[in-house]
């Protein structure tokens, strides 16, 4: 027995209803999730900004924390007049950094830059003039080369390379990973 077309019509337009309904509440639901984001990232932006601070006092006075941003105190004294530093030592004392603290995620091109005592977009020119990258491109290439040797040379789990390559989230040095290798971490070991 057909249904009527009244019927129908009405059909149709309870499933539009409910189609957008459903829309419009994963909408709502992903602007949640930015904001809650967004939040997040401000608080962590903050809280390493308070770790900066207070790695710059040190916890003894003259003494730093463990976990503290590694440098001499001869690249001390190079590196408080980046201007006369010439170019291949410049990069030379940006791997040096990027080498010791390739492990921790707070470690970013601010923090070099503070480090370098440079501002950020000083680093970024002076980087992009000398390497053709931005600091936090010349960075991730660093942390995924470092990936791609430890993946090829050790048996180490995928979840340990990341956190080796300062990635507290499995999943997002995955993603990156493949967008740098155009191959998944545990492709590249096959």
């Amino acid at each position: 027995m057909p249904i009527a077309p009244h019927i129908t019509n009405y059909l149709l337009a309870a499933i539009i209803v409910l189609l957008l309904a459903t829309v419009a509440t994963l909408a709502w639901r992903l602007m949640q999730a930015v904001r809650r984001r967004r939040v997040l990232e401000r608080s962590v932006e903050e809280l390493q900004m308070k770790l900066m601070e207070k790695e710059k006092r040190g916890t003894d006075g003259d003494e730093k924390g463990e976990d503290s941003v590694q440098t001499s105190e001869s690249e001390e004294i190079a590196l408080s007049k980046q201007d006369e530093v010439p170019d291949n030592v410049f990069v030379t004392h940006v791997d040096q950094l990027i080498t010791r603290n390739i492990a921790k995620s707070e470690f970013t091109a601010s923090t070099i830059a503070q480090v370098m005592h440079l501002s950020r977009p000083q680093l970024d020119r002076r980087m992009k003039q000398l390497t053709q990258k931005t600091t936090t491109a010349y960075l991730m290439d660093r942390r995924m080369t470092h990936a791609r040797e430890l993946l090829l040379t050790t048996d180490m789990p995928i979840a340990e390379v990341a956190i080796a390559c300062g990635f507290d989230d499995t999943s997002y040095f995955t993603r990156v990973f493949k967008q740098h290798y155009e191959s998944t971490p545990s492709g590249m070991r096959s």
